[in-house]
């Protein structure tokens, strides 16, 4: 969610959490698991969705609109309905499939926001806007080269922890630096990042090519 000296990645694991009933991975949106189902079916009970809705999983917004998927490799390009715009990628929602259109969003298990300062009559206010939401770990990247950025991590750290998912911290490039560089940058991250008791990695182009 930001440049290149660092970064914050949103991600849904789908394979964390295994449904009791295995046929739903193959019949439901990406991610779904019994705890989307029970969800899924109180709307229905209550009649926040409708009877006939499909549920889906925004997958991707762009210029060219909304795609949802209501199951593995199925992709709908769709429009919102008034009252469900400000939906994001992760989100799970119903879907009146005929029409194409958004017609509700479930509630949100975890949802990152995009902070944007604004200044009114000399006094500073905070908005924050939703831009991923429903996913189980964000990975914070911070390049080992040119190096640590120890002031923006603690801030990404915050805004990951905020969000209700798992922060990982990824730090970039290892193979430009040498494992001296590596290993005090290491630990340095492991003494921000434990404080949350996040995670820390260390990855280079030269590490994926071999298949680490």
């Amino acid at each position: 969610m930001y440049g290149r000296s660092g970064q914050l990645l949103a991600s849904r694991e789908a394979a964390e959490v295994a449904p009791e009933h295995p046929n739903l991975a193959s019949t439901r949106p990406p991610g779904w698991d019994d705890g989307w189902e029970r969800s899924w079916a109180c709307c229905v009970a209550d009649g926040d969705v409708a009877a006939d809705a499909e549920p889906a999983r925004v997958v991707r917004i762009d210029k060219g609109g909304i795609t949802t998927s209501r199951r593995p490799g199925d992709e709908q390009l769709v429009v919102a309905a008034k009252s469900a715009r400000r939906v994001v990628v992760g989100d799970v929602v119903s879907l009146d499939v005929a029409a194409g259109r958004i017609e509700a969003v479930l509630d949100r298990r975890t949802v990152f926001e995009r902070r944007s300062p604004g200044v009114s009559r000399g006094q500073v206010s905070v908005e924050s806007r939703a831009v991923a939401a429903n996913m189980d770990h964000v990975l914070v990247l911070q390049p080992l080269d040119p190096g640590l950025n120890p002031p923006r991590l603690a801030r990404e750290l915050v805004l990951a922890w905020e969000s209700g998912a798992t922060p990982i911290v990824v730090l970039t490039k290892a193979d430009l630096v040498s494992s001296v560089a590596v290993g005090a940058q290491l630990d340095e991250a492991h003494g921000r990042a434990l404080r949350g008791a996040a995670r820390v990695v260390s990855t280079s182009v030269a590490n994926a090519l071999a298949g680490h």
